[in-house]
């Protein structure tokens, strides 16, 4: 049994490895999931790990929790391991908290190859960097350290291969790619995995070098990476659902969402302004309208939880972004300044609006001299409002 910890290393759920071997049954049976636990949001072993993911800027990701335990006592600290065998969006994410690069070092079986496919889009999504180490047949980095030791698994890691060429590799490899329909296979396959990548220079740089070892022009696998799939796919790893995506929000009012979700006195200080008025006029504020109007006390992680699981499934994963942050500094502060900031930008809009009616023309002399008033007002008003506060950066 291990027990599985957040973040801040308190413990939220259970894995049991199964003992007895079974073809049916899965290696890991973890908890259920709770409003305290959930698979798909949570990283094995990060809570003691973070320092060295962070020093190393590069995550080994291992299969299953004997492996990271292994790993982690031979003296390789930067390892984590996702709760079943492929990542999630959400997992992803948090992992691009810390470090640039991600090691999957996933079992050498069928089993490994496919979590590695699945894995691809999330981690190319949050804009990682992926390599595969490749373990020796019939062994996974638990058995390996015990056999060869720490230093064998080291080597593995230091000469893992690009994802890219990994799966250039293993494609060319097959002995069906000999044969004309096997080739078509494999481009396909190489097809579909690039199709996920939108940095243009990797892009081409991959297509280049799979055009070559796959022996056809890069025109003609250039193709292959804009025809639409048969089954509506985008290749070999699992696309990212855009409705999980978090919301973009405008840098202040992600700093409001943020201090209004964890700091109790920030949240107060904001329930006391006239918010709603506010932020009905504010494009984007519709997240930090709901987290203001919502029952919940921002110190206490049950009533976090539950307030998830109000929200669709776009809006939890930004609220759980916001969550897996830094706890803001000064959060009052932020808090004070970011209103200040939405205060502004209502002044201008009132502004342009009286700028754009004076433009007009034709206006009677008591109106214009009304606007003009307004203006000057208006003008005095955001004045001293720079000068109480500044901009939130």
């Amino acid at each position: 049994m291990f027990p599985i910890c957040n973040d801040i290393g308190e413990v939220i759920a259970f894995s049991g490895r199964v003992l007895e071997a079974d073809a049916k049954a899965a290696k890991y049976i973890n908890s259920p999931e709770t409003m305290l636990f959930t698979k798909g949001a949570v990283l094995f072993g990060l809570n003691k790990s973070k320092r060295a993911l962070i020093a190393q800027s590069s995550a080994i990701v291992c299969e299953g929790q004997l492996d990271l335990i292994t790993a982690f006592e031979s003296g390789v600290q930067n390892v984590v391991a996702p709760q079943g065998t492929a990542f999630t969006d959400r997992q992803a994410r948090k992992l691009k908290q810390f470090v640039e690069e991600v090691v999957l070092c996933f079992d050498a079986d069928l089993a490994g190859e496919k979590a590695a496919e699945k894995s691809l889009a999330y981690l190319l999504a949050a804009n990682l960097a992926v390599r595969v180490a490749t373990m020796p047949a019939g062994q996974d980095p638990d058995s390996l350290i015990r056999k060869q030791g720490a230093e064998a698994f080291r080597e593995r890691i230091v000469a893992a291969k690009d994802y890219f060429d990994f799966l250039i590799d293993r494609e060319t490899a097959r002995p069906e790619f000999a044969s004309p329909r096997g080739r078509v296979a494999a481009a396909r396959k190489l097809a579909g995995a690039l199709s996920l990548v939108s940095d243009a220079v990797l892009r081409a740089t991959v297509a280049n070098r799979a055009a070559m070892r796959l022996e056809i022009s890069p025109e003609e696998f250039a193709r292959l990476l804009t025809a639409p799939k048969a089954d509506g796919g985008s290749g070999s790893a699992e696309p990212v659902d855009k409705s999980l995506q978090p919301i973009e929000l405008d840098p202040t009012i992600r700093l409001l969402c943020t201090v209004a979700l964890r700091d109790e006195a920030a949240r107060s200080w904001l329930l006391e302004e006239h918010w709603t008025d506010m932020l009905e006029q504010e494009p984007g504020a519709e997240l930090l309208m709901k987290i203001l109007g919502a029952d919940l006390q921002a110190d206490e992680t049950a009533s976090i939880q539950h307030f998830l699981t109000t929200l669709d499934a776009a809006e939890e994963s930004t609220v759980a972004g916001l969550l897996e942050d830094k706890p803001p500094v000064n959060a009052l502060t932020i808090a004070h300044d970011g209103w200040r900031e939405l205060e502004r930008r209502r002044i201008r809009r009132r502004m342009d609006a009286c700028h754009a009616r004076l433009r007009q023309g034709n206006l009677p002399d008591s109106e214009v001299g009304k606007l003009q008033k307004e203006v000057l007002d208006l003008n005095t008003h955001l004045a001293n409002l720079s000068r109480l506060f500044s901009p939130p950066t």
